[in-house]
């Protein structure tokens, strides 16, 4: 096995992990977004997008990648208001197999 080969073999584990972690986390935006309705609250919320941010990006230990893992937690974001729009049925938001 070469070494690139080896290399996308621990990143695949990881993948798998993260697909794990992806799961349980929407898992409990769908919990979120039924206690915003029910609270009458917003989907967006920057502050704590933001506060997010500033609370972990202490775990990235390279700050090399302080800028990709925000841009990370972005694009989780973005996917879970775009979920708890469509959930909510809120601007008439359809998600479809390939809406990214």
């Amino acid at each position: 096995m070469n070494e690139l080969n080896k290399l996308r073999d621990k990143i695949d584990i990881i993948d798998k992990e993260m697909a794990w972690l992806f799961e349980k986390r929407m898992c409990l935006i769908d919990q979120i977004a039924l206690v915003k309705k029910k609270e009458n609250l917003q989907i967006n919320d920057s502050l704590r997008e933001e506060k997010m941010f500033e609370n972990n990006k202490q775990y990235i230990n390279n700050k090399k990648f302080v800028k990709c893992y925000k841009m990370f937690l972005k694009s989780n974001t973005y996917i879970s208001k775009l979920y708890m729009k469509n959930k909510l049925n809120i601007n008439n938001v359809l998600l479809q197999n390939n809406f990214i």
